[in-house]
């Protein structure tokens, strides 16, 4: 009776089982990594086209009002706007007298009136400049998660 010592077994050596899993866990972390940066954007996206419903809901209140925004108000511009996605919500209707810097908060659409879109302020890029614009104009603006920086679109 001879023993065959030369035989090879069928199973995964220790060093291709460790090579798979490190290779498995990279690509585990880098999908960990990107997901919340895309959720960011997509959220970003989604107050970007909030912001652009509200200002088109401006104009056509505007327009049914002797070309004006005056008494606007959340409720009002709500209810031209539609729905809007969960992402932001219309916090606030604000008539303005002089030129100034405004806060922009994350998920929540600010509206100037009148005025206008002016330049980034501060050193984080969450306030910015509206300048006092005609009857009809106003600053729509809120607070991009991804980039931290105030978004506003003029009408």
């Amino acid at each position: 009776m001879s023993i065959n010592l030369n035989r090879k077994g069928s199973g995964f050596t220790i060093i291709e089982v460790v090579l798979v899993l490190a290779i498995a866990s990279i690509i585990f972390l880098l999908v960990f990594l990107a997901v919340p940066a895309l959720q960011a954007s997509q959220r970003d996206t989604a107050r970007k086209n909030d912001v652009a419903r509200v200002s088109t809901a401006l104009v056509s209140y505007a327009g049914n009002n002797s070309g004006t925004l005056t008494g606007a108000s959340t409720t009002n511009i709500g209810s031209y706007a539609g729905t809007i996605s969960t992402n932001s919500t219309i916090d606030s209707v604000n008539t303005i007298t002089a030129t100034g810097d405004k806060q922009a908060e994350i998920g929540k659409i600010k509206i100037y009136y009148p005025a206008k879109c002016g330049a980034l302020k501060s050193t984080d890029n969450t306030q910015i400049s509206v300048v006092l614009g005609t009857a009809a104009n106003a600053a729509v603006v809120t607070l991009l998660e991804g980039g931290n920086a105030a978004y506003c679109q003029s009408i």
